[in-house]
């Protein structure tokens, strides 16, 4: 039998054995820290709107606690801007991105 709990990532290793004597091998169960940051987005720009992972946002923004890891990011204006990237959030750590210095005015 296996639980599953919501919001918890487990590693189950199986190991196959012949079994001999009527005897089962239950699977070993270990927990797996989910590493989490926070990802701050800032402009005094009022004409820049980003997308997270497609998910559009209007900055500033902040993200507590999400998983670490590679997003991918797209900043658009009310003009011409169309600019792609990717920021790794780390764990226990916060990622500013400042958009004023990436793109100013």
């Amino acid at each position: 039998r296996i639980n599953l709990t919501e919001n918890e990532i487990v590693s189950y290793n199986f190991e196959l054995v012949r079994v001999t004597g009527g005897k089962e091998l239950a699977p070993t169960e270990s927990r797996i820290h989910q590493t989490r940051g926070n990802l701050l987005i800032v402009t005094e720009r009022n004409d820049l709107v980003v997308f997270i992972d497609g998910d559009r946002r209007i900055p500033p923004v902040q993200f507590t606690e999400i998983p670490a890891g590679i997003y991918n990011i797209r900043v658009t204006d009310s003009k011409q801007l169309d600019d792609s990237f990717q920021v790794t959030v780390r764990d226990k750590d916060t990622t500013v991105l400042d958009l004023d210095r990436r793109y100013p005015k």
